[in-house]
């Protein structure tokens, strides 16, 4: 029989006290603008990380890694994605934030930002051990502007840089270029380019950067074993430690093992019965029942070999979290998002057009790198694309060179025929 690791990282983030949602980074170059410098996120009382939200992600994180599409390998970042919709949520209005929050786990939104910001609060990041966060939120500065009301609101819990930016592109470049550097390079491109009908993109990226608490001795990796995978047999890098917290139960059998400062930890699971998949243990389980699994670990002297990996993943988010329970988000007639704020070009209705998630991830002897970005975008369905102008240059033209400050030629001339 086949056999498979199932292998969980729970992404968190760290969170860097600030006194303003002040831009990072040099990125005016792209034409961008900062809209909130001048916004200062208003003091919130810390929130209890209770049961009622450890059950409401945890639940969340099952249920989303159960839609989403299974490639050869899978990564999804749950907290990546649970923050970026979140952040979208609170321009959401009537039943489409009723489906959002029941997609986010059934928490009233403004408990939900409280909760979310405590967790952030909560998790640390040190000199061996990295965890970052950032949001930001970019909007078309001609065609859509953003409620004040909004803007405060995820100033205060999200502490996102917010861009109104040209939408061409240049903007395709600093959207890269930010989820690039907040992701330390593990992901490169979370666009391709901008459609017309898009007023907004609402993005969270995690970026993870841990050494183990005890390494893996190089000398003890078998080179060329097998591993029995789902598309046959292959040959791996398998490295072996001597471990001591144990997992047993819930039809599976696996090991926790820390990284440095004890704040974070990798939990492996190997189905008992070699037949069922881990996709297929993941599906029959529960967010509480992941937990208390993970609770219910034991002392135990254990010899554990682990396959050195690495590989990206990327999928559009849309058919799960509708199933999830948020269809009128995506629905461009019914969808209410008033409170995000107005479409300035047309009018037209505002709704998410997709979703959009990548993750990264290596394991090596030495630790674990990984990340994971979330795009949220906001489109305007009914907007009309203006009419195509086609300018051929099939006879005699004039043309410059010009500086662009001044708009002043530094060359001028004309083509009265080819040569």
């Amino acid at each position: 029989m086949k056999k498979a690791l199932a292998l969980i990282l729970v992404f968190a983030l760290s969170a860097i006290a600030m006194s303003s949602c002040a831009v990072s980074g040099d990125i005016s170059r792209y034409g961008v603008v900062d809209y909130m410098k001048n916004i200062t996120p208003a003091q919130q009382t810390p929130e209890t990380l209770d049961s009622t939200f450890r059950d409401a992600y945890a639940d969340f994180a099952l249920r989303l890694y159960g839609e989403v599409k299974k490639e050869k390998n899978t990564l999804i970042s749950p907290l990546s994605v649970m923050l970026a919709l979140a952040m979208t949520a609170n321009g959401a209005d009537g039943a489409t934030l009723e489906g959002m929050e029941k997609a986010l786990g059934g928490i009233k939104i403004d408990k939900l930002n409280a909760y979310l910001k405590s967790y952030v609060d909560s998790l640390p990041s040190g000199d061996s051990f990295k965890m970052s966060i950032a949001n930001s939120i970019w909007f078309r500065k001609d065609a859509f502007e953003p409620s004040e009301d909004f803007l405060q609101k995820v100033c205060d819990f999200y502490s996102p840089d917010i861009y109104g930016a040209p939408f061409d592109s240049s903007t395709v470049n600093a959207i890269n270029s930010w989820v690039n550097g907040k992701t330390d390079g593990m992901i490169k491109k979370m666009l391709e380019e901008i459609d017309y009908e898009s007023v907004m993109f609402l993005i969270n990226a995690i970026c993870f950067d841990c050494k183990w608490e005890s390494k893996f001795n190089p000398t003890d990796t078998q080179k060329n074993a097998l591993f029995r995978g789902s598309e046959g047999t292959v040959s791996c890098d398998l490295m072996t430690s001597k471990e001591n917290t144990y997992i047993k139960g819930e039809g599976v059998t696996g090991f926790i093992k820390k990284y440095r400062g004890g704040k974070y930890a990798f939990a492996a699971f190997l189905p008992d019965d070699s037949s069922i998949t881990p996709d297929e243990w993941l599906a029959g389980m529960s967010g509480d029942r992941l937990v208390s699994l993970l609770e219910s670990s034991t002392n135990g002297r254990l010899l554990c070999r682990m396959p050195k990996f690495g590989y990206e993943y990327a999928c559009n988010m849309n058919d799960a979290l509708k199933t999830l329970g948020m269809e009128e988000a995506f629905d461009s007639h019914n969808a209410r998002f008033s409170s995000l704020g107005k479409n300035i070009r047309d009018g037209s209705n505002v709704c998410i057009g997709k979703v959009t998630h990548k993750t990264f991830i290596k394991l090596d002897e030495e630790g674990t790198k990984a990340a994971a970005a979330t795009m949220v975008d906001m489109t305007a369905e009914s907007a009309e694309m203006p009419p195509e102008i086609q300018i051929i240059l099939d006879r005699p033209f004039a043309y410059a060179i010009i500086d662009t400050e001044t708009n002043l030629p530094i060359f001028i001339g004309t083509v009265n025929t080819i040569d």
